[in-house]
């Protein structure tokens, strides 16, 4: 079935899209250092030393080292173990045999049929404990001692082996707790060997181990049990994107079959397992995961994954599609009881051969509120019947050993809202029994609304969180998480022991590997996540996924620095108001940032190897990329309906920004779907400009864009001059030169001091179909004007002239306000006089601090000189927490066993 499936894969994907040997044998490529799986030790080297064993020579050997496992283990640690031997043949060129054995004569007491003499110096042994015969007689032998991990949920021993059998000198032994301990072991050596879990998805090219591989003798990698219980992804809004890219890759050409068959899951199982997560909410809007192919549940099961419903589709059915496809009746518990109860009854039935987390509970159909009549006899009727069902299907009172989970949310597209629809019922009595998981969600936005109180933490089903990095309102098309919020989050769910169920919204998928392999990490070890590490796992996995422990670091920080900038504002709600273009540069400052991270970006690309360029652009540069476009198109906008206002001809010269902007916008999108022969078409096809309500638009659309009449002289005169601070113009009448709107008198810009900005801007552009030349006069001597003589086209941009003071110059025996006079004169007469208000400041000698500039006083909260906890609980600074500034500060730990009344708690102070 394993080769079948590889042969499958390349059908659908590799020969068609000639892959240049990117994803599966990158031969003859550079060597590179051992790049250690992110928070894992390495049981692995690559060159030989005193301390390793010689388990693939350069070049291979005659007697090629195995995987051992035995015929009646998991079927999904044998289809591992075939993972593992191709990814050999990804990273040395070499594919290792995988042989079973029944016993490994490793004592005299060891039972089974004879086997075979082995030749094999060194070797990969793998199993689980009560499930294979070979695990299991190494630790009868004393040869393993698995009592750190046995009866533990998805545990693994990995750990070096001196002769654990005959013909065997060395092996690395991977036992693990239950098949996903013994999986995640086996993936443990396939990430140390060099394969990234998103091989397929980022297009990662292994690290090629052209000197060999080598067991560290003595190592050990084993890993207890998981954070979080279960974790995994929920692929939901996956229309356009998802969908189009799977009907094109993965549905034969004219084909009426569903979109979403066995053949797209098995890649999602691989990918999941790969990041030792176990758990997934399969697509929900044209798709029913069970009926779409009977192999898909199966598979599921057959891999290792895990399967459940999303909020909405309670008793594992695909609601409301199978509802309207197979049940009569309407979608209403109070009226329609008995033909909703079938329905689950056969939802159950069909589900119970395979590993499964039931939702319960119950919304109306298409994700609505069940209406205003619902009250708690209604939905407790609708849970006690739902528990019956598993009762008589599983034939057995013990609920706890069928998961179940009762989701809440806080939208009207969500779950049953403990926290909006169902909170008031909640809080006046309604409870699901101690079993189920209330699993608990963010605001949409990575903030979660509620976490477990000290009565439901002890709960036996605890707790779990729904989480978004995709929202169908506002945000679906390219990632904008900030991982170091999802860190602050995600600890406080740690913290409430809210780790029964983890989940992740996560779009179309391909746009967020980024913040899908933070959570998913997090989820698998949230131990290894402090505030001071945010930026050494960035690190950690850049060099996985590049290959380039020298351009980690800088990885690390572009990915910082973008998701902070697109989760300031995520690019769907970004409109040509969002940033100022008049008050405190904002809008420019913006542009700056965006200007800079590409810049960046663009720089390592061209450092690294042509193998990882392709994961470069599609999981950095390309989303770098075409945020900082829609923003600039944005401003751009912005500046137009301004200078619109204004009588500037310069409107129309950001009007045609816009206009290349956004055709910029659409090159970009074709530049990912032709990459790597159009391997990753459509996957770009989300709206993404336009949106006016919470429904996607059907087409993108170019904000409203104003149009200048320059053939004909403005009223005004030729010259329009603008100033920092402020939408009107002069000289002639605008409504925003004052609160009359006529007869305003002439511009005041904004007050310097030694200590706030350092200049103030007047722009100067055309009017009318004229051109003409300009200068700036000074009537004061204190001032300085950098840029103040121009010539302009009638089709210039504004000229930007700068106004500052030279404090050297100012009066010594000033007191208070001072105001300094330019004029702006005009070769065709037009002339404007500007007023600049200053005033001297000092400070004390030997001050150190902040001091008020332009009217405030603005510092960071980590600009702290005192920080003074409280029992257990003090403030601590996370850089990249914050959005305009670059880090920001929280308390920690977020959950005290100390009462503290308001006002007493831990305070920072600037003194």
């Amino acid at each position: 079935m394993v080769d079948g499936l590889e042969r499958q894969l390349r059908v659908h994907l590799g020969i068609r899209l000639n892959m240049r040997s990117l994803i599966y044998l990158a031969l003859g490529a550079s060597t590179v250092s051992a790049i250690l799986p992110v928070d894992t030790p390495s049981c692995l080297a690559f060159a030989p030393s005193s301390n390793t064993v010689n388990f693939l020579a350069k070049g291979g050997r005659a007697a090629l080292p195995p995987i051992l496992t035995s015929p009646s283990d998991w079927p999904g640690v044998h289809r591992t173990a075939a993972d593992l031997a191709l990814d050999f043949q990804r990273t040395t060129g070499t594919k290792i045999p995988v042989k079973n054995l029944t016993t490994t004569s490793a004592s005299p007491t060891s039972s089974g049929p004879a086997q075979a003499p082995l030749s094999a110096p060194a070797a990969i042994i793998a199993g689980t404990i009560g499930r294979s015969d070979i695990i299991d007689s190494l630790i009868d032998a004393g040869k393993l001692d698995v009592a750190g991990v046995r009866g533990q949920w998805e545990a693994f021993s990995l750990v070096h082996v001196p002769s654990p059998m005959p013909g065997v000198k060395d092996a690395l032994v991977i036992a693990g707790a239950d098949k996903r301990g013994t999986i995640f072991g086996l993936y443990t050596l396939s990430e140390q060997l060099g394969v990234s879990p998103w091989w397929f998805w980022t297009d990662t090219a292994p690290i090629q181990r052209s000197n060999g591989v080598f067991l560290v003798r003595g190592s050990n990698c084993s890993a207890g049990s998981p954070t979080v219980q279960y974790r995994g992804v929920f692929l939901n809004d996956e229309q356009p994107s998802l969908t189009n890219w799977a009907n094109e890759k993965l549905r034969p050409a004219g084909s009426d079959l569903p979109t979403f068959r066995s053949n797209f899951y098995m890649l999602m199982f691989e990918v999941i397992l790969r990041n030792k997560a176990n758990f997934l909410w399969p697509a929900i809007w044209n798709s029913m995961f069970a009926v779409d192919d009977p192999m898909s549940q199966f598979l599921a099961d057959y891999f290792g994954v895990v399967m459940g419903t999303s909020h909405q589709e309670p008793m594992m059915r695909s609601t409301p599609l199978e509802f309207n496809k197979f049940a009569q009746g309407p979608y209403d518990f109070s009226t329609n009881a008995e033909n909703i109860t079938q329905y689950w009854i056969e939802g159950t039935q069909r589900a119970k051969p395979f590993e499964s987390v039931f939702t319960m509970g119950m919304r109306g159909a298409g994700d609505v509120p069940l209406g205003d009549s619902t009250n708690i006899d209604l939905l407790g009727k609708i849970i006690s019947t739902q528990r019956q069902i598993i009762q008589d299907v599983f034939n057995t009172t013990d609920q706890t050993s069928v998961p179940q989970v009762w989701c809440t949310s806080t939208h009207l597209a969500a779950c049953l809202h403990l926290t909006n629809e169902v909170q008031n019922y909640y809080e006046e009595g309604l409870r699901v029994p101690d079993d189920i998981t209330l699993l608990w969600t963010d605001d949409n936005w990575g903030h979660i609304q509620r976490l477990p109180n000290d009565i439901e933490r002890p709960r036996w089903g605890g707790a779990g969180v729904y989480f978004h990095v995709d929202y169908v309102r506002d945000y679906k098309w390219i990632n904008t998480a900030n991982n170091v919020q999802s860190f602050q989050q995600l600890s406080l769910a740690v913290e409430y022991n809210a780790t029964r169920l983890w989940i992740l919204n996560v779009g179309d998928f391909k746009a967020n590997e980024i913040p899908t392999d933070f959570f998913l990490s997090m989820a698998y070890n949230a131990s290894a996540f402090t505030p001071d590490n945010i930026v050494d796992y960035q690190a950690r996995w850049a060099a996985r996924e590049f290959g380039s422990t020298q351009l980690a670091p800088q990885i690390a920080n572009i990915v910082m620095n973008f998701t902070r900038l697109a989760a300031m504002r995520k690019p769907e709600l970004v409109d040509p108001t969002t940033f100022s273009i008049s008050n405190y540069r904002e809008a420019e400052r913006m542009s700056a940032q965006w200007d800079q991270v590409l810049t960046a970006a663009g720089t390592v690309m061209k450092q690294l190897p042509a193998r990882a360029q392709p994961t470069f652009f599609e999981t950095i540069l390309h989303p770098i990329n075409a945020t900082a476009n829609l923003q600039a198109l944005y401003i751009a906008a912005g500046r137009n309906m301004l200078l619109a206002s204004q009588a500037s001809n310069s409107a129309n010269a950001f009007s045609d920004e816009v206009g290349r902007r956004f055709e910029a916008d659409i090159a970009l999108r074709d530049e990912f779907h032709t990459m790597l022969d159009g391997k990753w078409n459509h996957m770009m096809d989300q709206t993404h400009f336009g949106y006016s309500y919470w429904q996607q638009p059907m087409q993108d659309s170019l904000p409203p864009l104003a149009r200048v009449f320059t053939i004909a002289p403005a009223l005004a005169g030729t010259m329009r001059v603008t100033i920092e601070g402020s939408k009107g113009a002069w000289p002639g009448d605008n409504v925003n030169n004052c609160a009359n709107g006529y007869g305003c008198g002439d511009p005041v810009l904004g007050t310097l001091s030694p200590f706030g900005p350092t200049s103030r801007f007047v722009d100067v552009s055309p009017s009318g179909p004229l051109g003409f030349s300009f200068n700036t006069t000074s009537f004061t001597p204190w001032l300085t004007v950098k840029g103040g003589s121009a010539s302009l086209q009638s089709n210039s941009v504004p000229h930007r002239i700068e106004v500052g003071v030279d404090w050297s110059k100012f009066p010594s025996n000033a007191s208070g306000m001072q105001n300094g006079v330019l004029r702006v004169t005009s070769s065709v007469g037009d002339g404007v006089n500007v007023t600049l208000p200053a005033v001297m400041t000092s400070i004390p000698q030997g001050f150190k601090g902040f001091v008020e500039g332009d009217g405030v006083v603005s510092m960071e909260a980590s600009h702290w000189t005192r920080n003074t906890p409280v029992h257990d609980v003090a403030f601590v600074a996370i850089p990249s927490f914050g959005t305009r500034a670059f880090d920001g500060v929280t308390t920690m730990p977020g959950l005290s066993g100390n009462f503290t009344p308001a006002g007493t708690g831990a305070t920072i102070h600037r003194i």
